[in-house]
């Protein structure tokens, strides 16, 4: 198809003017550079839209989304009834796995966006609890929203009191109280996009990352370590990774 040459060639030029010098990018290129006009057409149908900054919050968010992606592209293949997560709770998981593994000090140093090499006790519990910091908090939150969305769809709370309910539950499950005044005119869980977008939620507070991290490590390093894991060293057996998450919930099969 000539116009999809075209498109290669165009994606090949945008590609090399943006990311010059990188070895990934480069052998995409001579890729794009075949002139069959097929990997870009593929390269169409996945894409992330997100409002990102230069910082890491960020840098881990893209990586998670595009963990969401890698999981795309393991079941796009299967048969329509499956091409999807094995539950919705695997899916965040799946992203938070790949958002876990560019955490890896050993890999933000070859990243050159962390300096030193720090191998230390302190260093690794430290690290350790700021993981903790960020997952274990939530928790209730990732229960609580979609709690009080129930209540909503129940008819358990109507409109008069929906921000109301909405602390009433904050200080139930978290112990938090507003830091000002809050009335019903304001509508304080709306500006949670999930509430806006009627998008369920609770299937983050399944945290099963863990656990398939630590066997994505055991699978890619041929051992079941607990360790920081090294996502270069790890991509060495990417196929056997693949072929866990390609499966996974497809039993049948």
């Amino acid at each position: 198809m000539e116009w999809s040459t075209s498109l290669d060639q165009g994606v090949a030029s945008w590609l090399s003017a943006s990311f010059a010098g990188s070895e990934m990018v480069d052998g995409l290129v001579n890729q794009l550079g075949s002139g069959s006009g097929q990997l870009a057409l593929s390269l169409m149908w996945w894409e992330i839209k997100m409002c990102a900054s230069v910082n890491m919050d960020s840098f881990f968010t893209s990586h998670h989304e595009m963990g969401h992606i890698q999981y795309y592209l393991q079941y796009k293949d299967q048969p329509f009834v499956f091409r999807n997560g094995a539950n919705p709770g695997f899916h965040e998981a799946v992203g938070d796995v790949v958002a876990l593994s560019v955490m890896s000090r050993d890999h933000l140093r070859h990243l050159h966006l962390l300096p030193g090499a720090v191998h230390s006790p302190e260093v690794e519990i430290n690290f350790l609890y700021e993981i903790a910091l960020q997952k274990i908090p939530f928790l209730p939150f990732g229960y609580l929203l979609d709690a009080w969305r129930w209540d909503v769809f129940a008819g358990k709370v109507g409109p008069e009191a929906y921000n109301r309910h909405w602390w009433d539950m904050r200080f139930k499950y978290q112990g938090i109280t507003p830091p000002d005044k809050r009335t019903e005119q304001d509508f304080d869980p709306g500006c949670k996009f999930h509430v806006a977008a009627n998008v369920p939620y609770i299937r983050r507070s399944l945290n099963i990352k863990f656990e398939i991290h630590q066997t994505v490590l055991a699978v890619a390093l041929g051992t079941n370590t607990q360790k920081e894991g090294q996502t270069d060293t790890q991509m060495v057996e990417r196929d056997k990774r693949r072929d866990r998450i390609r499966n996974h919930g497809n039993d049948s099969e």
